[in-house]
């Protein structure tokens, strides 16, 4: 039994952590923007909204080989170019993520490796849980605690 066969048996647990991984990464990458970009935190709920349209595409329509490769780019720029405040261990953690979807894309393109419903899914989900996690931290407003104590 193979991994994805275990991961259909049990699609609902594989379906949980797929969200979860997607939540996490899109809450640090949104951690990251929002404390790189202060000025986005005055036009928070907009920004949010266009993360949300453009991420929410790209899950619904599942646009393949291009798709993946720009996200991973948009992603080793923000990372690595330090467009976003991001820490060490998380800024790997998103860029090995990112990897593994960019090199599955890959596979699917250049092998005769063709998705499965099931594999569609989990990828949607995942791409679901990155736009959930961006908008959920990009459209919260913060309160500066270091303001109200002068």
């Amino acid at each position: 039994m193979n991994v994805l066969e275990l991961a259909e048996q049990n699609f609902i647990i594989a379906f949980a952590i797929v969200v979860g991984i997607g939540l996490l990464q899109g809450i640090i990458m949104g951690k990251g923007i929002r404390s790189r970009f202060p000025s986005l935190k005055k036009h928070a709920r907009m920004a949010s909204i266009i993360l949300l349209i453009l991420f929410a595409i790209n899950a619904v329509f599942n646009a393949g080989l291009t798709a993946v490769i720009g996200i991973f780019v948009s992603i080793t720029l923000i990372i690595f170019l330090k467009f976003a405040d991001i820490h060490q261990i998380p800024r790997y953690f998103i860029f090995v993520i990112s990897c593994i979807v960019l090199i599955v894309a890959l596979l699917g393109k250049f092998t005769d490796f063709v998705p499965t419903t099931f594999q569609i899914l989990i990828y949607a989900f995942y791409q679901s849980g990155i736009t959930l996690g961006i908008f959920l931290i990009t459209r919260r407003k913060e309160s500066n605690v270091l303001s109200e104590l002068k």
